[in-house]
């Protein structure tokens, strides 16, 4: 869901960035315990969810990549992306 939301908000912002992969396993490496689990290719889209604050991870510090995302994190995730383009 977040490589999709990422791709989408590239096309509409064009000053936004896709971050490097460097940039990214850094990033995600900080942030995340399981950042190893987090597939290569969908790093940089991952980690600029991240660095966007569209993403936060769970309350033990992991993203959980094969988890299956809820309702509620959902609406948090939206809340987050709807709030993000109010104050564009």
């Amino acid at each position: 869901m977040a490589v999709t939301l990422v791709k989408v908000l590239l096309k509409q912002n064009p000053s936004m960035n896709l971050l490097s992969e460097t940039e990214a396993d850094e990033l995600l490496q900080s942030r995340f315990k399981d950042a190893d689990s987090i597939p290569a290719e969908l790093r940089p889209y991952i980690a600029t969810a991240v660095k966007s604050e569209l993403i936060q991870g769970d309350d033990e510090g992991n993203f959980a990549p094969s988890k299956t995302i809820t309702r509620a994190e959902v609406a948090a995730l939206l809340d987050r992306l709807l709030g993000e383009e109010e104050t564009e």
